[in-house]
């Protein structure tokens, strides 16, 4: 996925893969990266297009079972 130019970034990979998607993205070799809200949190990255495909965040609880 890489070599072709896509990759993901979320919060369960390794924090070296992360790293490694952030200086990718910031260098502009890669051509579409799906992330979580982890990417956008306090990274500033030369972006010409973004997609928002849900504006309302949930968070579920484990001990509840619940959405909140």
């Amino acid at each position: 996925m890489l070599l072709s130019g896509y990759a993901y970034h979320h919060a369960g990979e390794l924090p070296q893969y992360r790293k490694l998607i952030e200086e990718l993205f910031s260098k502009k070799l890669l051509k579409a990266v799906v992330a979580t809200s982890t990417l956008s949190a306090g990274i500033n990255m030369p972006t010409r297009t973004v997609v928002i495909s849900d504006t309302s965040f949930k968070k579920f609880d484990p001990l509840t079972k619940e959405m909140e």
